[in-house]
């Protein structure tokens, strides 16, 4: 709950943990089999560095350690634009989530920020206590807007049948999305993401279909 200081520029605040996160990653990074998952942990950045800098960092910035003894070295990008990778000028803020790949039984895991080939590292934030509640940060509602006329289909590609239309500046709450993220459910049916001005995070919605 407070900001760490790097020493680099930025201070860092761990600010939500997800577990498990495998539902973030898209199908082509789905490396979990059983025995693992996916673990997302959501970091606040404000940049303090001096004016003329840019403070940057991303999700390659981190490792994880855990009670197992395992080094998890290796952040990996989730499937949407929701991935820590950010470049700021003094005074910004951003946030973003690093992704790791670890075994289920592993606990009270340890997010160290270890930049590039530095000696020097920082520990940032633990996994919860047992029975501690941890907020979900990508349930928020998510609202589609159409930039042009498009189709709406009975299913998440164009070799389903078409079921309606979307109208240039037509608004909608989305209710599902495809596994990857590119075809988005509403009430009426499915319409493709990039035909789609989105608020909110596409990959929090529930997969309701492959």
């Amino acid at each position: 709950d407070y900001f760490g200081d790097t020493g680099r520029g930025y201070l860092l605040k761990v600010s939500r943990i997800i577990r498990p996160a495998d539902q973030y990653i898209s199908r082509y990074d789905d490396r979990a089999s059983e025995g693992w998952e996916y673990v997302a942990f959501v970091i606040d950045v404000q940049c303090v560095s001096p004016s003329e800098n840019f403070c940057e960092i991303d999700y390659s910035d981190f490792e994880m350690v855990g009670d197992n003894g395992v080094v998890y070295g290796y952040g990996y990008r989730g499937s949407s634009s929701s991935s820590l990778d950010t470049k700021l000028l003094a005074g910004g803020e951003d946030s973003g989530s690093v992704f790791f790949l670890v075994e289920s039984d592993d606990s009270k895991l340890l997010l160290v920020f270890s930049p590039g080939y530095s000696s020097n590292f920082v520990i940032y934030s633990g996994e919860p206590a047992p029975g501690q509640v941890v907020e979900d940060p990508v349930s928020d509602t998510v609202t589609i807007t159409s930039t042009t006329n498009i189709n709406v289909r009975s299913g998440p590609g164009t070799s389903h049948g078409i079921v309606g239309s979307f109208r240039n500046g037509e608004q909608a709450t989305a209710v599902g999305r495809n596994t990857a993220g590119t075809w988005v459910q509403m009430q009426s049916g499915w319409v493709f993401a990039q035909l789609v001005r989105v608020d909110g995070n596409i990959m929090s919605l529930s997969i309701t279909s492959p």
